[in-house]
């Protein structure tokens, strides 16, 4: 469990790093808050999928199923 969490926090990490490189190379002084935001929720997403993990002690199977049915209907819907 511990593996895992540090594993989570890595990824986090990278993501961090990954959308920085982002902001300084694309995104433009019109658009930097939005892209912050879009961000800042991103990764405010990805802590609270590992803290309910963590604390609800629950697998994360339900999450996905309903994470790919959501993604199976925006592709339908396109």
């Amino acid at each position: 469990m511990g593996g895992e969490f540090l594993d989570s926090l890595k990824n986090i990490g990278v993501f961090i790093l990954c959308a920085q490189c982002l902001m300084h190379f694309t995104a433009g002084k019109a658009y930097e808050k939005y892209v912050k935001l879009l961000i800042g929720i991103m990764v405010l997403a990805q802590f609270t999928v590992q803290a309910r993990a963590v604390f609800l002690g629950a697998d994360n199977a339900g999450l996905w199923e309903e994470i790919e049915r959501f993604q199976r209907e925006l592709e339908s819907a396109a």
